[in-house]
């Protein structure tokens, strides 16, 4: 059965300028014996949220760009039941002409629409019907960046309660129109639609560990109601007991005119002379928490339900309840944690007991930053960054040699390759981030696949990338050798030369000093990285000349800088031009072979142990 492009004709030029939640909805009678199997085809633009029967089946789609859009196979046979049934979703749509006010991560297009292939409703003589919630809407965190746009500041809509179960009264609500082939834009075209290359994240309820009241403890632990009385101004925090990444589920009844602010926070905040700090993150005597908001208002009286569409990530969560003139009973608070659905194979045990515990927070940690992609930082950015998703996929593979997920990292910064040859920093991402060193990164990416998988169909579908990477560095090279000045300051210039957020560093946001006006030691190591890495890489495919050719650079680049930059001692300077040493040009040069047996223990000995040395993060 072919597939369709709908959506609501209740649509205005407002609605195209924010971001919009709209709800979609049938209702028809099925027979077990009926045609449909249960199994469709869904996606949206921008995000859905499948439910049948009021059972959350799945979400998505996939994080894709400008260039490949994925759709989701979903089998609803397990939801369906003899009789009446109801499918319903949600769509949140981003809105195209704000791309700044909006999660960068999430890319749109100028058509909003839900598309659902497998299931006519008109089959079973139902129809669509669709109702946009305008009583809410998409916050940025901060001011100046907010590249998540997840945010709630909402309040109840009453047309819209009951809407995911049988029997409810769709009479306010409004039909869809159904797009026509010419107002669908190419990259959503049901035959460009690509299938998803990732398995549906994990639905895990999970309990939190504990509240400073015992009526609330009873409240997460077994689900007594609690009551807060007229005209109360009530807080009360929740500790997960470790950093989560989770929906909450808040079941209410009552409290009309009540206001309910949900604080997410990773820790107590210390204040000290010189500004907030993180210390013992539990000081909540000494200490404030600091974080992200939802708000909710209930407009009137009535069983309600808060839950955000995105997931939240937290250690702590502060509600503060400031009820009208009628109390407010909070009949559930539940937690369902949400991620890659990654399965630990390995495990670390070590005599030292005490060492325990770094294994459990290395994994935890790996965890939260697996989703849809890698993400640098869950409670921050949620951006899938070159360097960073490189460490994540090593340990991704040493401890499951599960691969999907990083097959798709390396797609995507392919996909976001420039015509200089520099990638993105980070992707999807709608914004331009271009950290130069960062590409050096994407090869090392592929490398280490290859080492572990040795699929050499994606080593050349990743060559002319690669190669075209390394040419930027080699049009940069000076008249001295060396790699000149390729960036500066974020925000400042429109490459940032990032390499380290090392305290020295801190004044130029991470990058060398020499590097803003001329070639600087680590940058040029890590492109002899990207070098020595594409070589092996061209090895293995059978390129042998090209190999020789990558080898052959990365041997110029290494005598060059072994001439300029060496002092009689044997270290390193980070520049030609400078006097600054740091211990990321002399572990590169280790990792690069820079540096002979002799010279490379005395070289990592000297910036460990003697004074002077820019030191590693």
């Amino acid at each position: 059965m072919s597939g369709s492009w709908i959506w609501t004709k209740d649509w205005n030029n407002e609605d195209d300028r924010t971001t919009r939640l709209v709800l979609f909805r049938t209702e028809f009678e099925y027979a077990v014996n009926d045609s449909f199997n249960g199994s469709v085809r869904i996606t949206a633009d921008t995000r859905y949220k499948l439910y049948v029967n009021g059972q959350h089946v799945q979400s998505g789609p996939a994080k894709g760009d400008d260039k490949i859009w994925f759709v989701d196979e979903a089998d609803l046979s397990g939801y369906l039941c003899e009789g009446i049934n109801v499918i319903a979703v949600s769509v949140l749509k981003y809105s195209e002409k704000h791309p700044y006010h909006s999660n960068h991560s999430l890319f749109t297009t100028k058509m909003p629409g839900l598309y659902v292939e497998g299931f006519n409703p008109a089959d079973y003589g139902a129809e669509w019907k669709s109702h946009v919630i305008r009583t809410i809407r998409f916050a940025g965190e901060e001011r100046e960046f907010a590249p998540l746009h997840i945010h709630e500041r909402t309040a109840t809509d009453p047309a819209s309660r009951g809407w995911k179960y049988a029997g409810f009264d769709v009479s306010a609500w409004d039909a869809v129109r159904v797009y026509g082939r010419d107002d669908i834009p190419a990259i959503l075209s049901p035959e460009a639609l690509a299938s998803r290359r990732i398995p549906y994240m994990r639905k895990k309820p999970v309990k939190m560990s504990s509240c400073s009241d015992l009526a609330w403890n009873a409240l997460i632990s077994d689900g007594t109601p609690v009551t807060v009385p007229a005209g109360e101004d009530f807080t009360e925090v929740i500790d997960a007991g470790e950093e989560m990444t989770a929906y909450p589920y808040i079941k209410m009844h009552g409290g009309a005119g009540t206001s309910l602010e949900i604080l997410y926070s990773e820790c107590y905040i210390i204040p000290t002379d010189n500004g907030p700090v993180k210390a013992n993150r539990l000081d909540s005597e000494n200490g404030y928490l600091e974080g992200y908001t939802d708000t909710y208002y209930i407009t009137e009286e009535g069983d309600w339900a808060y839950e955000p569409y995105w997931f939240r990530t937290f250690r702590f969560i502060r509600l503060r309840i400031r009820t009208g003139s009628y109390p407010l009973t909070v009949n559930s608070i539940t937690f369902e944690e949400s991620g890659y659905p990654l399965e630990a194979r390995s495990h670390v045990r070590t005599s030292d007991e005490s060492l325990a515990g770094i294994w459990d927070i290395s994994l935890r940690t790996l965890r939260r930053c697996m989703h849809e992609t890698y993400i640098d930082c869950p409670f921050y950015e949620q951006l899938q960054y070159i360097m960073d998703t490189r460490s994540q996929i090593l340990y991704t593979y040493a401890i499951s040699a599960d691969d999907r997920l990083a097959r798709q990292a390396i797609d995507d910064f392919r996909r976001s390759q420039r015509e200089d040859g520099l990638l993105n920093a980070s992707y999807p991402n709608k914004n331009t981030n271009v950290i130069p060193g960062f590409s050096m990164f994407y090869i090392l990416a592929v490398y280490d696949h290859m080492m572990y998988f040795g699929d050499p169909s994606l080593v050349r579908e990743n060559m002319p990338a690669i190669d075209k990477a390394l040419g930027f560095f080699d049009s940069h090279i000076g008249e001295n050798g060396l790699v000149g000045s390729i960036g500066g300051i974020t925000r400042i210039d429109p490459v940032w030369a990032y390499v380290d957020w090392t305290d020295e560093w801190r004044a130029t946001e991470g990058v060398p000093p020499m590097g803003l006006t001329g070639p600087d030691t680590p940058e040029n190591l890590i492109y002899v990285m990207g070098l020595q890495a594409a070589s092996e890489l061209a090895d293995y495919i059978g390129e042998a000349e090209t190999a020789a050719e990558y080898r052959r650079r990365a041997e110029i680049q290494k005598n060059v800088l072994r001439e300029l930059c060496m002092k009689e001692d044997g270290i390193l300077r980070d520049g030609p031009c400078s006097e600054e040493v740091s211990q990321h040009s002399q572990i590169l040069g280790v990792l690069t072979g820079l540096f002979n047996d002799e010279e490379g223990r005395n070289a990592i000995y000297s910036c460990m142990t003697e004074p002077g040395y820019v030191k590693c993060s």
